[in-house]
């Protein structure tokens, strides 16, 4: 880890575990991909039976929607897990080195 990486996540990191999991997990890759899954599907769909009614479509949105944010859930614990890792490596490695920050 570099030291503009360990400053920037010990300000995140302050911000709180929760916080990054919902901003990152959740919205920016469990929303985002949810959406683009279902847009693209929906396309397909139209390609494939132009009679299909949008809310049909619609119905599904939801259950994308919900599958996708629990996978940014998991993405997200997952991603803070493994920074606060890096993270607590670099602070031994400083402490072994005498380094301060």
């Amino acid at each position: 880890m570099y030291r503009y990486q360990h400053e920037k996540w010990t300000r995140t990191r302050n911000r709180g575990a929760l916080r990054f999991v919902i901003i990152h997990g959740v919205l920016l890759w469990g929303c985002s991909v949810g959406l683009l899954s279902w847009l693209l599907n929906s396309f397909l769909e139209f390609q494939q039976d132009p009679s299909v009614s949008w809310s049909e479509l619609l119905e599904m949105l939801p259950i994308l929607l919900g599958c996708f944010a629990v996978g940014g859930i998991l993405g997200g614990t997952y991603t803070y897990s493994n920074y606060e890792r890096k993270y607590y490596a670099h602070e031994r490695e400083l402490a072994k080195n005498g380094d301060s920050q």
